[in-house]
């Protein structure tokens, strides 16, 4: 018994090192790209790929864009992506990932729930840390307006990959340092400049629904929440938020509420 468990655990090593040393970057690396593209309504692009001891997925400069959306990337300097032999040895499989993307870094994991399968229903975690949310183009691509500043916070969701809007999900984020562009001037303001906004929503049959969405700036105070109707296409999301802001200065209160379309926001202040 114990001459096997010697043979198994040899053998186990060299395959490693095998793989390590000899497997084919590019082969990799178009891998990759094929399997994200065939999965998702996303493309990938990698300058490279490699794999490190003693089984880490190492890429640099990925590049996630949307189908038929120019423009709207996420670019990752970096990332690693190694497997959690604990929950392989349970029946399950998962990844553990790390990356680096516009001056800050993010972690978490990918679980899949079936047995000892790599397709079908997944449950993901991310934290992330220091990300210039000014720098990404899918940001402003989304908002459909200039936003800068850094974010940081956690992201669970659990669904079926490629159809995220029709899983579950929830998201904790805080915002600090920065200004976002409004959808029109409001009590004398195109731009509002913040110190800290705290953002949370849940995912749930396709809806995502704002929590009290607080914005502490130095010139307008801001809260908002309600809910965004999700759309395949996130530009035919339909809103429908309400809220109340604030410019301390002025002694001046509003409220404000925001119908219509991602791609065609109606505000209203009353």
């Amino acid at each position: 018994m114990k001459r096997w468990i010697g043979y198994s655990a040899y053998a186990l090593v060299v395959t490693i090192v095998f793989l390590v040393w000899f497997f084919p970057s590019d082969l990799l690396k178009a891998y990759v790209e094929s399997a994200v593209t065939r999965h998702s309504n996303t493309t990938l692009s990698l300058d490279s790929a490699s794999l490190g001891f003693p089984v880490v997925l190492h890429f640099d400069n990925a590049v996630l864009s949307l189908t038929g959306k120019p423009g709207s990337t996420v670019v990752m300097e970096s990332i690693d992506i190694e497997p959690l032999f604990r929950t392989l040895i349970r029946g399950r499989v998962a990844l553990a990932f790390t990356g680096e993307a516009y001056g800050g870094r993010g972690s978490g994991t990918v679980a899949f729930e079936d047995s000892f399968a790599v397709k079908g229903p997944v449950n993901a975690e991310a934290r992330f840390e220091n990300i210039d949310v000014g720098k990404c183009s899918y940001v402003k691509a989304t908002l459909g307006r200039k936003m800068t500043g850094k974010v940081k916070g956690t992201l669970s969701w659990s669904g079926f990959p490629g159809r995220i809007i029709d899983g579950t999900g929830s998201a904790d984020c805080v915002f600090f340092n920065g200004e976002v562009r409004l959808v029109e001037n409001i009590l004398g303001f195109d731009t509002v400049t913040y110190d800290r906004i705290d953002a949370k929503a849940i995912l749930k049959n396709r809806t995502l629904r704002i929590n009290p969405f607080h914005l502490i700036g130095t010139e307008v105070n801001s809260t908002v929440s309600g809910n965004i109707f999700l759309d395949n296409n996130p530009m035919r999301s339909r809103l429908s938020l309400k809220g109340q802001i604030t410019v301390p200065a002025l002694n001046k209160k509003a409220g404000i509420s925001l119908s219509g379309t991602a791609s065609n926001p109606m505000l209203r202040v009353r």
